[in-house]
């Protein structure tokens, strides 16, 4: 048994409808020929979207719904397809919208939450990258650089690279530099290991003293 094929117009305007209702914002649809593509987001979860599709093989005369995220890597199994359902299109907007709700939009904001969750913690650590390395950098950063997480620096003669690590720690890979510079840099960096070691030990000794 083959769906009844609609015209497209008619079915854009349905999968509007669908998601005025459901609450959800959509772009223009894309209605030429005979496919219709739709995007809708959901204000609260800006991070994840579905995908509503009409006319495309193997789902002709049926409106398929997706959902979608900026981290999908993250959220599905390797392997494990996208939230997908599909529905005649010939059903009222009542019906397909009750099929949705049913179907789709439950398991939709489970993967909304994640998505969320995990650029919240991705936002977090670009702004932690953009403040330290522009620190260092001593202007704002290039986009390349915010992308790679890396600023190369050239001072005088002196060249190397900067390479951001998380946590607000850094690597760094210098070249040409005098023997005087670089023994007052190996003497802040091991007076800052000597002082965490001893304020780890003093720690430790506390915590005995504590006990006992």
């Amino acid at each position: 048994m083959t769906n009844e094929v609609l015209p497209v117009k008619e079915v854009a305007e349905k999968m509007i409808a669908v998601c005025k209702s459901l609450g959800w914002k959509t772009d223009n649809p894309s209605d030429e020929f005979s496919h219709v593509y739709l995007k809708a987001k959901m204000d609260e979860y800006q991070a994840s979207y579905a995908s509503l599709t009409y006319g495309r093989y193997p789902y002709e005369g049926r409106i398929t719904v997706t959902a979608y995220s900026n981290h999908d890597s993250a959220i599905y199994r390797y392997g494990e397809k996208h939230l997908s359902i599909s529905v005649a299109a010939t059903r009222s907007v009542e019906q397909i919208l009750k099929d949705i709700h049913r179907r789709f939009v439950p398991t939709f904001l489970e993967i909304a939450r994640k998505a969320e969750e995990i650029q919240k913690k991705h936002d977090e650590y670009k702004q932690r990258l953009d403040a330290c390395m522009g620190r260092l950098k001593g202007e704002p950063l290039e986009e390349l650089e915010k992308q790679n997480g890396k600023v190369h620096l050239h001072l005088e003669e002196i060249w190397g690279v900067v390479q951001y690590g998380g946590d607000d720690q850094v690597g760094l890979d210098f070249h040409n530099v005098p023997v005087a510079k670089a023994e007052r840099i190996l003497a802040i960096l091991r007076e800052k290991t000597s002082s965490s070691t001893k304020e780890s030990a003093l720690s430790d000794s506390e915590r005995r003293n504590h006990h006992e």
